[in-house]
């Protein structure tokens, strides 16, 4: 068996690289597949890269040198980092000083250069539409939709406040992009992905490349990375993975799409497969005239799979009544309300 300790070395010298000024193609397909070949491989570097994004994002989040309780957290961050490094002898002292080195220059940064602040764009009922960013990325948002965005000059960010949007993230190495979505941090450099949060649940869907996200506290603001509670979980996603996380429960599940669905909404298509109808009706109502609800807890954790066009909205509710035990009570003009059939 592979002792731990030579991975944690590897793994603290990939990062070491990868955050230097040689960091080429070769060396990242190199990487990726040293991080392919082993499990352990790509956990322990995902553990050490999250704290090291924890970083790099608080620096860009607000002028800390201004706001003390920002800096408070900021320090915090670093502690943990230096106490991951520390804890762990067999990542060598060249490494360490590395690593802190560069974590000095992020709080020179911080203090010397305020962030951009944020811009919104939002769309309405059953609205879609598409904003390019500066960098050329471009966002597809759906509707009842709105986001937050900033590009720096060390990252690209989004808040994703709610509704749903597909990302085609134009590539660019030395600046990430990140999507903020309730609990869920989605890290890329470059590729398309889909992201929907509501009160519920966040789901991330991958078309194409490769996103890593990670799950924050439960209590953290938008556009936050940080846990000091609880260890951050990371998840690497490729081309047809879904990770859908309970806002909650706190419980993530992933599993596999067919690349083909993804982000039918795109064409006024709406695709569920095996969701809770609780989460089908919170995304219907981005497209309903009015308001669907359903309160029964057991109803709403009832399993739903429908493909249908945003048109016929009014005979797909019709055709839910047929197939699952439920009924439609209208309760106003356009509110409709699900309860059990019994």
């Amino acid at each position: 068996m592979t002792d731990i300790r030579i991975i944690r070395q590897k793994a603290a010298d990939w990062l070491v690289e990868k955050h230097g000024v040689q960091w080429n193609e070769k060396r990242q397909t190199e990487l990726n597949h040293w991080l392919s070949s082993s499990s352990d491989n790509l956990k322990i570097y995902l553990e050490l890269e999250t704290i090291w994004s924890e970083l790099a994002h608080i620096s860009s989040e607000k002028h800390l040198a201004e706001e003390k309780k920002e800096l408070k957290s900021f320090y915090s961050a670093l502690e943990k980092f230096v106490a991951y490094l520390w804890t762990r002898p067999a990542i060598s002292l060249a490494g360490c000083m590395t690593l802190l080195v560069a974590v000095s220059a992020i709080l020179f940064n911080v203090v010397k250069e305020p962030p951009l602040p944020w811009e919104s764009y939002a769309t309405s009922l059953a609205e879609v539409k598409k904003l390019t960013l500066d960098d050329g990325s471009i966002i597809t948002l759906g509707g009842k939709t709105k986001i937050n965005y900033r590009l720096g000059n060390k990252t690209r960010e989004i808040q994703l406040i709610q509704g749903q949007a597909f990302f085609d993230v134009a590539s660019e190495k030395a600046r990430p992009f990140f999507v903020f979505s309730n609990k869920l941090t989605t890290r890329v450099l470059g590729t398309q992905f889909d992201v929907r949060s509501d009160i519920n649940q966040s789901v991330v869907t991958v078309l194409e490349g490769e996103v890593q996200v990670t799950i924050a506290d439960a209590n953290l603001d938008q556009g936050s990375v940080i846990d000091n509670k609880q260890p951050v979980v990371a998840e690497s996603l490729v081309a047809g993975d879904k990770l859908t996380f309970n806002n909650q429960s706190g419980i993530s599940q992933r599993s596999r799409s067919d690349t083909s669905e993804i982000a039918q909404w795109r064409n006024n298509r709406l695709v569920y497969k095996n969701e809770s109808l609780l989460s089908v009706v919170t995304d219907l109502n981005r497209y309903y005239i009015g308001r669907i609800s359903v309160n029964d807890k057991q109803l709403a954790e009832t399993p739903v799979t429908l493909a249908f066009n945003v048109d016929q909205l009014n005979v797909v509710l019709e055709s839910l009544e047929e197939s699952l035990p439920l009924k439609l009570v209208s309760i106003g003009e356009n509110e409709i309300l699900l309860l059990p059939a019994n």
